[in-house]
């Protein structure tokens, strides 16, 4: 893991629950002029079965960032940056799942992001 040198803000995310399958839903709400990187995403499975999960920006169209991610029946996962694609973003973080259905059997996300100045 590389030490940033440029200045930034780390902001903590809220719980996303995907409940459509696919459809795109904003994970994190950039602020004007700024890019982002994901520090950390925190995922759980509630389906009765698998699903892949994607993570990008828009929502009509959905554009994936990031590889997709693929999680079992009840699993539970947290990534941090060294296992997230050093992806910089500079529109707003979405991510939906192949299949969702409404709680308990929701795919939820909690992600933790680091914004930079823009340019």
């Amino acid at each position: 893991m590389a030490i940033e040198a440029r200045p930034s803000i780390e902001k903590a995310g809220t719980l996303t629950s995907l409940v459509a399958a696919a459809t795109a839903l904003t994970i994190h709400t950039l602020t004007g002029g700024r890019t982002a990187r994901l520090k950390k995403l925190h995922v759980f499975n509630g389906q009765a079965g698998s699903v892949l999960l994607e993570i990008g920006t828009g929502t009509a169209p959905f554009v994936r960032a990031l590889p997709r991610i693929f999680l079992v029946a009840g699993m539970e996962l947290e990534l941090d940056e060294d296992q997230l694609a050093g992806v910089e973003f500079t529109a707003s973080i979405t991510a939906q799942a192949d299949a969702a259905a409404a709680a308990p059997a929701d795919v939820q996300l909690l992600p933790t992001v680091i914004e930079f100045p823009g340019p």
